[in-house]
């Protein structure tokens, strides 16, 4: 979407510095959305395993403890009680009045959740914000004609077709 990579181009320019500082981070907000709205839609880990410390219910089922579970991200991330149109990629869900992301605690488990929370979140989100930043300083993007929008799971969740990306340097 041009209209959409125009706004985080313009919210990347607004800091006016070459190279981002640690302060600097904070004032991507869009990014960060976008990073997070990509996560949803695309979960990077396809399975998270826990297992139960003791008996409990879940959807009237009672789960006794020491049972392993198994939280599929792609099918929560696109949930419709959770997520307004959850097909569709919209930044504008994880800020305010919408905050999507707040209907339930574990509505969004890009990064896991709880005290099984990703370690690197921070670090990743930051690395993403630092890319995004030069990308959409130097260039423009668009799919190529021959893109599937097919993704694979297996092994990895990456596009079916590699995501043929047509990448032009914008005009100085």
């Amino acid at each position: 979407d041009k209209a959409l990579q125009q706004r985080l181009r313009e919210e990347v320019n607004g800091i006016q510095k070459p190279h981002l500082e640690y302060e600097d981070l904070a004032k991507l907000p869009e990014c960060e959305a976008a990073i997070k709205e990509a996560l949803r839609m695309h979960p990077s880990v396809q399975l998270q395993q826990r297992r139960t410390i003791r008996e409990c219910e879940i959807g009237g089922y009672t789960i006794p403890a020491n049972t392993i579970l198994f939280l599929a991200p792609s099918y929560l991330h696109r949930d419709p009680t959770v997520w307004d149109s959850p097909d569709t990629f919209d930044i504008d869900r994880w800020f305010e009045p919408r905050n999507e992301h707040k209907r339930h605690s574990f509505g969004f488990v890009g990064f896991g959740g709880g005290a099984h929370k990703c370690i690197g979140m921070h670090f990743a989100l930051m690395n993403a914000k630092m890319f995004l930043h030069q990308f959409l300083t130097k260039f423009e993007f668009e799919l190529g004609a021959d893109s599937s929008h097919t993704f694979q799971t297996i092994p990895m969740p990456k596009p079916a077709d590699d995501l043929p990306l047509l990448i032009r340097p914008l005009s100085v």
